[in-house]
């Protein structure tokens, strides 16, 4: 399994990559790299804590920690109030 660094990256090329819209790209990755501590913090508590079933992500756009769980391995779905927004 990737490190939590090389899925952040990972994460960062693909937004650069796929945006059509540069405001949203630059949104997203500013918004990546100023959580990443808080992401971090987050898939501790889930690797701790987590044994078996799905997991769902509420209030999840920017959905970074979903991709990041998905690349994981761990069955997590994502939603949230507006998700057009992403």
């Amino acid at each position: 399994m990737e490190n939590f660094s090389q899925l952040v990256n990972k994460l960062d090329t693909m937004l650069e990559a796929s945006a059509s819209d540069k405001d949203l790209e630059n949104w997203s990755r500013n918004y990546l790299h100023n959580h990443k501590k808080r992401y971090l913090h987050d898939i501790k508590l889930v690797e701790e804590n987590y044994n078996t079933g799905k997991i769902l992500e509420l209030g999840s756009a920017p959905y970074h920690l979903t991709f990041i769980l998905k690349e994981m391995k761990l069955p997590v779905t994502g939603v949230d109030i507006s998700p057009e927004r992403f």
